[in-house]
């Protein structure tokens, strides 16, 4: 029982020299901590200020744009309107090809139904008639 007594003595003797770590922040006290520090940088504004201040105005031009700038008392669509409406007839073509590709596909899907569906005869005449 003595030999265990004398390892655990051993060890609490090893444990309690061990020296804690340091760390700078707090090895240093009173003004002089601060010494060492450069001093305060003036930082920019940066790249997003400057974007998002141009990003207003340039909205408020858009808007402008966008809507009807001939000063005329009639009814006139704003700009974007008018590009969008010079491509409808786009909308049209696109129509016909899609219904054309529509009958085209229904038909092949009766074709392949028949095909698919329809008895074989087992038979193949291989003779050729020369």
């Amino acid at each position: 029982m003595l030999q265990p007594r004398k390892q655990l003595v051993r060890i609490g003797r090893h444990a309690g020299r061990r020296q804690h770590r340091r760390y700078e922040s707090s090895s240093h006290h009173g003004s002089s901590h601060n010494a060492h520090h450069a001093e305060p940088v003036n930082e920019h504004l940066g790249r997003g200020f400057y974007l998002t201040v141009a990003a207003i105005p340039l909205g408020f031009a858009l808007y402008k744009f966008s809507r009807s700038s001939d000063g005329s008392t009639k009814e006139v669509q704003p700009f974007f309107t008018r590009m969008i409406q010079k491509y409808s007839d786009y909308q049209e073509s696109f129509a016909e090809r899609n219904a054309l590709h529509t009958r085209v596909m229904e038909q092949a899907a009766h074709d392949r139904n028949l095909f698919a569906n329809s008895q074989n005869s087992g038979y193949v005449d291989l003779n050729f008639p020369e």
